[in-house]
């Protein structure tokens, strides 16, 4: 009784039936078409939505950056009076 020898597998694909090249190739777009299909699946928001939501991100990062430039100058100004550098 013979031993068959089949190649081997990897998942439903033959290894060693396409070239490596042709497989990156079939990888890629496999990888596009279900990128394109969870792209449709996506609900985007509106241009008024979007806009408001940039306005609310702006406004936090002036926030902060008007918290930090505070909180700065009030440590500089305790530096300086005790002179702690």
């Amino acid at each position: 009784m013979a031993i068959e020898e089949r190649p081997a597998s990897k998942g439903n694909a033959v290894v060693g039936s396409v070239p490596p090249s042709e497989q990156s190739v079939q990888a890629a777009r496999n990888t596009l078409k279900e990128t394109i299909v969870e792209l449709q699946k996506t609900t985007w928001p509106t241009r008024t939505e979007a806009n408001r939501l940039t306005m609310v991100v702006i406004a936090v990062i002036v926030a902060l950056g008007l918290y930090m430039g505070l909180l700065d100058a009030a440590l500089s100004s305790i530096d300086r009076i005790f002179k702690l550098t």
